[in-house]
């Protein structure tokens, strides 16, 4: 398999989140606080519209 890169953390939590209702999964791509329009490390330029901003994150 190899190691992951930055891409499977997100990939796996939004299956999680869309497959199995993950809650705290919601919260990678959802909220204000989002975990990936936080990480600049990994994602360069992040766009949120104001509908994406109102779902709840954890």
């Amino acid at each position: 398999m190899g190691a992951p890169d930055p891409f499977a953390g997100p990939t796996t939590a939004w299956f999680r989140f869309q497959l199995m209702d993950d809650e705290e999964a919601r919260g990678e791509f959802f909220g204000p606080g989002c975990r990936v329009c936080a990480d600049a490390r990994t994602w360069s330029d992040v766009r949120r519209n104001p509908l994406a901003l109102q779902v709840p994150g954890l």
